[in-house]
Order: C-alpha cells, then sequence, then structure tokens
C-alpha cells in the first residue's frame, strides 16, 4: 500500500476544524492551542482492493418490474440470455355485465417501448394460461421463480388462437401514448374460444382474490428467435361483448349495443418477470480465463456483479499509525476517501458506445451481506454501508472521452474506526440499479432505488490491474479534541 503524510501543524487547523463531526470543535475564531496539543492532517493512498467477477448465487432479483422483459439474445461473450413473463389481470371489482350480454371475443395486446439486440430479426411470442397457481399480492417474488409452480406445460393451456411472429423495427400496429408523446408498437393476439366460454360464465367481476383463482394469469414467452428481446408494457386483455337494451320503455323493441372491458397488468396485480442463463457458468469461465486480473464485468438483469475487497484493517492500521504523538493517539476523522472506478466500455468520441449492450448509468455499491435485505426492503442509501455512482464521463487532451463511476467512502471508513471490533476485510458488490428522486423547491433527494431490469453491461478495469489499479484517494484529520478552547 502507497501512502504519503501531509502538512502537519497550525496551517491545517481550519481544514482539521471544517471536516470534523462532533460539536465540541465548534470553538470561536480566536481558539488557540496550548503547547502541548497538536492537530495532524495527513493524506494517504489507500490500495490493495481484490476484485471479482461473481454470479452472487444466493442472490436473486426481487421483483420491481416498470417494463417486462420478453424474448431471447445470445451474445458471443455471455452465450443465452432469456427472459419470460408471468402476469396477473387487474379486475373491475363489482362490475356486472347487462342482461342478455355476451362475450363475443377477447384480445390480449401488449406494447412495447423498445427493444434489445437485433430489431430486424423474427421473434416468434406465445402466451399460456396459468393452471397451477397464482400470486399473492403481498409476497416477494425473484426472477428465478421456479415456473412449474404455476404452469403445467400442457398444450392445453395455450391461451391464443395462434402465435405471433414479429420483427421488432417494423411494427404492423401502434397506438399513439399522451404519456409518451409518441406511438407505440403493440403486439395484439386473438384469445382462443376456450377461454371465451370460460368469461362466459362470468357475469358479474368478484374481489380481485377471488378473480386470481378464477383467472390465474397469463405465461408469455418467446418461442422463436435468439436476437431480439422486447420491454413490453401496457399489458391489456380487451373483452368485446354485446348485449341488447329496449329502446323506449315498454315498447318491446331492442337494439343491440357492443362494449369493451378493459383488464390491465398494472401495480394492482403482480407480474414476475423471469431471467434465464444457461450458459453462465461456462460463459463467466471463459471470460475470467481470457482476461484473468485485468477486467471485471457487471451484466444486468441478474447476470454477473463484480464483488471489491477492502483490507479494511490495513486501512485502519495506516490511520492509527499516523495519529500516533508522544503524548498519545489524536482523535482521528475521515475527511474525504474517494474511490474511482474506471469503465472500460465507452466510446472514445462520446457518441455511442462500443460493446454489445450500454454501461449501466447508475451504479449501487453495498455490502455484500445487505444485498438482499436492502431489495427485499426497498431501502434506500445509506452512506454507512452503501454508497450511489453515477456514469460520468470526462474528456482529456486528446479529446477522448473516459468514463467512471465514483464513490466516497469516508462515512464507511468514519464508522470504521469507532468500532469496537474491526472486520479484516470487508466485502462489496456493485449492482446496476434505477434510481428516482423527488424534488422540492430547495433539494433533489432520492426516493426510490430498484434493480436494474434492462440489458447492460459494464466492463470495469479491476482492482489488480498492472499498471492503473484502483485505489483510494483518503484525507483525514487528527487532534486533541478536549483540549480545544
Amino acid at each position: 500500500m502507497k501512502a504519503r503524510v501531509g502538512i502537519v501543524g497550525l496551517m491545517a487547523l481550519a481544514v482539521a476544524l471544517a471536516g470534523c463531526k462532533d460539536d465540541a470543535v465548534s470553538a470561536g475564531a480566536d481558539a488557540v492551542l496550548n503547547g502541548d496539543e497538536d492537530v495532524r492532517v495527513c493524506a494517504a493512498t489507500f490500495g490493495d482492493i481484490l476484485s471479482q467477477t461473481d454470479t452472487l448465487a444466493d442472490f436473486a432479483i426481487t421483483q420491481t418490474p416498470d417494463s417486462f422483459l420478453v424474448g431471447e439474445c445470445n451474445t458471443q461473450e455471455w452465450k443465452t440470455i432469456q427472459a419470460d413473463l408471468m402476469t396477473q389481470f387487474a379486475c373491475p371489482e363489482g362490475f356486472v355485465f347487462p342482461d342478455s350480454s355476451e362475450i363475443d371475443s377477447v384480445a390480449l395486446m401488449m406494447t412495447y417501448n423498445s427493444w434489445f439486440g437485433d430489431g430486424d430479426a423474427p421473434l416468434r411470442l406465445s402466451v399460456y394460461e396459468l393452471d397451477r397457481g397464482t400470486f399473492d399480492y403481498n409476497k416477494t417474488y425473484s426472477s428465478q421463480e421456479p415456473l412449474d409452480l404455476y404452469w403445467s406445460g400442457l398444450d392445453s393451456t395455450h391461451f391464443v388462437v395462434s402465435d405471433r411472429t414479429i420483427v421488432a423495427s417494423q411494427p404492423t400496429d401502434s397506438v399513439y401514448s399522451s404519456e409518451q408523446s409518441r406511438y407505440m408498437p403493440y403486439v395484439r393476439f386473438k384469445v382462443n374460444d376456450r377461454f371465451v366460454r370460460k368469461m362466459n360464465t362470468l357475469k358479474r367481476f368478484p374481489r380481485q382474490n377471488a378473480f386470481n383463482e378464477f383467472f390465474k394469469g397469463v405465461y408469455i414467452k418467446s418461442t422463436f428467435g435468439a436476437s431480439t428481446a422486447l420491454y413490453l408494457s401496457n399489458i391489456t386483455l380487451v373483452i368485446s361483448y354485446h348485449y341488447f337494451y329496449e329502446t323506449a320503455p315498454n315498447s318491446g323493441e331492442y337494439k343491440k349495443q357492443n362494449d369493451n372491458k378493459y383488464l390491465y397488468a398494472n401495480s394492482e396485480v403482480r407480474q414476475v418477470n423471469r431471467y434465464a442463463f444457461p450458459d453462465k457458468k461456462a460463459a463467466l469461465d471463459s471470460m475470467q480465463m481470457q482476461y484473468g486480473d485485468t477486467l471485471n464485468f457487471v451484466v444486468s438483469p441478474g447476470y454477473v456483479y463484480t464483488v471489491l475487497t477492502f483490507p479494511m484493517q490495513q486501512y485502519l492500521d495506516t490511520i492509527y499509525s499516523r495519529m500516533q504523538t508522544d503524548k498519545g493517539a489524536l482523535q482521528s476523522y475521515i475527511n474525504k476517501a474517494s474511490m474511482r472506478v474506471d469503465v472500460t466500455n465507452g466510446d472514445v468520441d462520446g457518441t455511442t458506445y462500443n460493446h454489445w449492450a450500454n454501461p449501466a448509468e447508475n451504479m449501487l455499491l453495498i455490502h455484500k451481506d445487505s444485498v438482499n435485505n436492502f431489495f427485499q426492503h426497498n431501502r434506500l442509501p445509506s452512506s454507512e454501508y452503501c454508497l450511489l455512482g453515477t456514469l460520468n464521463k470526462v474528456m482529456d487532451s486528446q479529446m477522448h472521452y473516459h468514463y467512471y463511476y465514483a464513490f466516497d467512502l469516508s462515512t464507511m471508513l468514519q464508522m470504521e474506526l469507532r468500532k469496537q471490533t474491526h472486520s479484516e476485510n470487508v466485502q462489496m458488490v456493485m449492482v446496476p440499479v434505477h434510481v428516482e428522486y423527488s424534488s422540492s423547491s430547495s433539494s433533489t433527494a432520492v426516493s426510490k432505488v430498484t434493480i436494474n431490469q434492462t440489458i447492460t453491461s459494464t466492463i470495469i478495469r479491476s482492482a489488480q490491474h498492472a499498471t492503473d489499479p484502483m485505489n483510494i484517494d483518503a484525507l483525514f484529520t487528527g487532534f486533541t479534541i478536549h483540549t480545544i478552547r
């Protein structure tokens, strides 16, 4: 580990006081030091970090999808990425179909915001009715939810008259979205007569829980194509029915009226987006063999992550040694501890990325043993154990862009200093996340952090890189706090 000691003396007093976190140092401008007092400011470069690409086998993504990934893509590096979807539909509780009504047809419609992969490659989608089980709204589900708990796999559960083969970049249908201010392409299926007959037995919509048992939901998957995955949204069942009404009281004359009822896959019910990576282990072994200690990878959703191991006791020993004086140890405070994680798959011209998928815009660096709890309970970042980093880019003197995440570990180091017992090593994980913010007249704050469930690929320079290893630039102060007056 490399370290360098900064200036020691009265010139550092202003810096030391500004960085302190104790009200006792809020002295007046005329505060002075006795002859037996000491103030010290030190700078150090903390290194010896280890990094490795890891599958995090014990971590499964909890489901909070805003859009749904369905399809299959094969990449040269990571082989096959598959995604399918199970979803319930919200019902209009208490709605009663008019007398003499009859359901004529049911259609399933799905808009898609965008796609990943080759938009000109064909993709075939198929839909099946869940026949074994459904979801409890109050339970937590993951991206590895066992399919056989909900679907038998029988051909008799086929939900639509025929599958649809589409080319994502060449939609045949679209609908205008006022929210998106653009036309959204959609895929439309005609639902088979078996389900139409089933719906005709329902004259009144029951409460949602009862409806979920009557109609457990659907399973949507791709059955052909290995180059495209759609980001689906606004999945809707359109129930078309007719009924007759009397044109005037006691007239005996009736007129046919057509109408539609819409059932939505929305936040009132559950959706589970499943991800499968049949070649993950072989792909990871191949990448580690090829790149060794030079690069690490973070691929979402739920493919691989990067784990950083910090020799925390070594860092603390360095701080303690710098704070020793003839009269004892000074009280230590961490003023700065910044770490830069360099991303290598960014375009030097700053226009497009030069890889099969873009790096994640936001990255969470979090204690490894806190990952599951953080996402299962919808936590917000706390600098004591997890940090948010945003993808930055800077231009060098050659007009080339470089990309990186920056993390401030000062609070985390400060917490370690105050512990009675310390961990020899601290492991943290880099996880791609989606971040939402709330704003007021005076500030902007993070309001929600969820797993990034889009396809991203982030390649970082490893901590063990031979010529440019990952380090922490630290600044820390010490002084005899009790004698300042």
